[in-house]
């Protein structure tokens, strides 16, 4: 059999009423996609450019017809270097006018990072081929197929699946075939508990045995941000290079991602900020113990190690992670909220003048301390040596205001705003301490782009309910 670009349609399902579907889409006549704002479609970006959505019907061809302005694929799809021929197999489609939302018409939220776990049933829908080589559905169709481990998918003994699968990527369905996606709907959603984790991407031919279907793994991407946008496709995480733990940038629109690395910041020695500690070569992270390091969870749960006590990014002695503990909030009422995530580490820490702890307050003055090996300008590298820069605090209120998608009066309590284009966060260091009077009063979280004018914003760590979760853990 032939290999389905796009394990697009659906064998082995039903048909079913949109309005227990109302986020699919159609995208052109032959991918699909999920209704994730009023403006704005998560598609792969194997389907290409196309010029119109269809929403709001369990027909095909009968669902109101909405215009696409602008198209945005993932930046790496086209990389020659990728190292998969699907890698980055994100779209985002800007409408050209918002949808109106009823109960056939419907956004998805985006899916975390602790939903992807083996075994949990997806429900993938779609109009595509109902058998191999068969004609498209007439009528929306969905399946429930389950998400294999990643070792027992690579084990497949077709192309593109023998050990090359990438972090951006997950596997559903049955090892016996007989329920799967299909030709013919490429983008469509894969969605557990209500929220989107993935869209159909690739497989070999239909409901194989032995096979298993493949998908853009949203919930690892998150969204990359556009102009009044996002898609966090990801976000997921993407890393731009493995940049700020996984959220998409694109190369037109400032980046929308953990506030990361250090823009117009200093040189540091390590004991300036023995605290800072670098987690998996790409976030930041913080001190509270011995045994345990804060970082923030959009960084993902895929590093296995930090360094410690070193000002240079790649030269800390190596200490291996025993497991990760996510806020069980994470994206509760804001993509970024309870952006928090606790390291349980394999062994004791000793603490010296360049390993220590870092206590928590709810004291904050006028101004943070941010640290982090971060980019010193949009687009640039990591620093080798550690940075820091003192910004400003900008009152939640008027950080509110601002015009830009995850602004826009939708910051939590849980989160706090500070810098601007006097001195910022940049890509490259998510999770990194933000300081006040000798204690951290914060995490870098996110932002829109590097010395904008726009200030970052941090997750709250003195925040009530961010501290009980964490004491229940660690003694702060």
């Amino acid at each position: 059999m032939a290999m389905s670009y796009g394990d697009d349609k659906i064998v082995g399902g039903a048909e079913v009423d949109i309005d227990l579907y109302p986020y699919h889409a159609a995208y052109g006549t032959n991918c699909g996609g999920a209704i994730i704002d009023k403006k704005w479609v998560i598609t792969a970006g194997h389907c290409g450019i196309k010029s119109y959505i269809r929403v709001g019907s369990k027909y095909l061809n009968k669902g109101r017809k909405v215009q696409v302005k602008h198209n945005f694929i993932h930046p790496l799809w086209s990389a020659k270097n990728k190292d998969h021929p699907f890698d980055y197999d994100f779209q985002i489609l800007e409408l050209d006018e918002p949808l109106k939302f009823d109960e056939n018409v419907q956004p998805i939220k985006i899916g975390r990072i602790d939903d992807m776990v083996v075994g949990k049933l997806v429900a993938v829908s779609g109009w595509g081929n109902t058998e191999e080589n068969g004609p498209y559905a007439p009528t929306l169709q969905a399946v429930r197929v389950p998400i294999i481990s990643k070792e027992q998918c690579q084990n497949v003994p077709y192309p593109y699946f023998r050990g090359t699968l990438t972090p951006r990527m997950f596997c559903a369905g049955f090892p016996e075939g007989k329920m799967d996606a299909c030709q013919g709907d490429s983008g469509g959603p894969a969605v557990s508990n209500e929220r989107l984790l993935g869209m159909v991407s690739f497989g070999y031919g239909c409901a194989t045995p032995g096979s298993y279907g493949v998908y853009s793994k949203v919930a690892k991407v998150r969204i990359f941000k556009g102009h009044d946008i996002s898609i966090d496709v990801a976000p997921y995480q993407v890393n731009y290079g493995d940049v700020c733990g996984g959220v998409l940038l694109h190369q037109l629109w400032a980046l929308t991602t953990a506030h990361c690395g250090i823009y117009k910041g200093h040189d540091i020695s390590i004991d300036v900020a023995p605290y800072q500690v670098n987690y998996g070569d790409v976030c930041g992270g913080v001190l509270l113990h011995q045994l345990w390091a804060l970082t923030t969870a959009h960084c993902g749960t895929d590093k296995s190690y930090i360094r410690v006590g070193s000002k240079h990014r790649l030269v800390g002695p190596k200490v291996v992670i025993k497991r990760h503990f996510i806020h069980p909030k994470y994206g509760y009422e804001h993509i970024f909220d309870f952006d928090v995530q606790l390291l349980k580490l394999q062994r004791k820490l000793h603490f010296s003048q360049r390993i220590s702890n870092i206590q928590i307050s709810n004291e904050c003055g006028d101004n943070i301390a941010v640290t982090g090996w971060g980019y010193p300008v949009e687009r640039g590298d990591y620093k080798d040596i550690l940075q820091q820069v003192r910004v400003p605090i900008i009152p939640i209120n008027e950080c509110q205001q601002i015009k830009e998608f995850w602004y826009n009066n939708t910051l939590t309590t849980r989160m706090f705003c500070a810098g601007g284009e006097d001195g910022d966060a940049c890509q490259g260091d998510s999770g990194g301490a933000a300081v006040s009077f000798g204690k951290l009063v914060g995490l870098s979280s996110f932002g829109y782009g590097c010395g904008r004018n726009i200030p970052g914003v941090y997750t709250n760590v003195s925040d009530a309910q961010i501290m009980s979760w964490i004491q229940r853990y660690v003694s702060v």
